[in-house]
């Protein structure tokens, strides 16, 4: 029996333009009604999170992963429940072995987007906007050495990450989670920090097996969520990379494919209670 949904936001969740469609609500409502607990996980702040919470009407039971699997978060009061974040330290060193770009790369918490590189970024001030995060110029050195980091996102055109991607070095990529959550983004995190170990943490927290989770997404961000689920769902715009390993597939995001995923769990289930009834 599937006793918890975790579900990606953008695009997963929601459409294209970024928003969330009342098929998709009246998915969400309905799995609540079937006392599924819906996880909502993403690699948003909270400030990118809330505007959508008053529409998906979670209950106290409900929790929410968010900065990419460094946070969670209950959904009612917000509450902080597990963090692993970066210290200023941790963002110098990794800047330290980085390839040099002149623009981009940016340190987050749940208070800010800090940009530590010398000229703007239209791609950072674009996802700012869209999570609602401030965009604060800065440097290294005036990282605070008392704040929790999530993690390091660098955004830039896709041509100038491909080639950015394959020039840095092993080193970074043995030492944190480095990935390339879109064309335009590469995100770098605290080693086995990512959805997926937030996600088996949620459920060892919750005392719900893995076999007895689900998890629905289509970035290579949610490839360790969608592998350590019981069932792993695809959406139709999914990576092929996310595709390859998921156990099924859906319509895409903007054709209500949560809908179609919350339906196949729900009928799952169904069909688990008759063999139990049956035995």
């Amino acid at each position: 029996m599937i006793k918890l949904i975790a579900i990606d936001m953008d695009g997963t969740l929601l459409n294209s333009d970024k928003t969330l469609s009342q098929a998709h609500i009246n998915s969400l409502n309905q799995a609540i009604a079937k006392q599924l607990k819906i996880v909502i996980c993403t690699g948003r702040p909270l400030k990118g999170i809330t505007p959508f919470l008053n529409q998906i009407h979670l209950t106290d039971q409900d929790f929410i992963i968010s900065n990419n699997g460094a946070s969670i978060i209950t959904s009612s009061e917000h509450q902080l429940i597990y963090e692993e974040a970066l210290t200023a330290e941790h963002i110098r060193d990794i800047v330290a072995l980085l390839p040099d770009i002149d623009s981009g790369v940016v340190v987050t918490n749940d208070e800010a987007y800090y940009s530590i590189s010398p000229n703007e970024s239209s791609v950072m001030a674009w996802d700012a906007n869209l999570v609602n995060m401030p965009l604060i110029q800065t440097n290294l050195l005036d990282l605070s050495t008392n704040e929790s980091y999530y993690k390091i996102l660098i955004g830039h055109d896709k041509k100038v990450l491909d080639n950015f991607y394959t020039q840095i070095p092993q080193t970074v990529f043995d030492q944190y989670y480095v990935v390339r959550s879109q064309d335009h983004l590469i995100e770098i995190q605290k080693k086995h920090v990512h959805k997926g170990t937030a996600f088996k943490w949620l459920c060892q927290h919750l005392e719900i097996r893995l076999e007895e989770a689900a998890a629905i997404g289509d970035g290579n961000n949610d490839i360790e969520m969608l592998e350590t689920a019981g069932i792993g769902i695809a959406m139709g715009n999914a990576s092929d990379a996310v595709k390859a390993i998921s156990d099924y597939e859906v319509t895409t995001n903007d054709q209500a494919g949560v809908s179609e995923a919350i339906e196949y769990l729900i009928q799952y289930n169904t069909q688990e209670q008759i063999s139990e009834q049956g035995e």
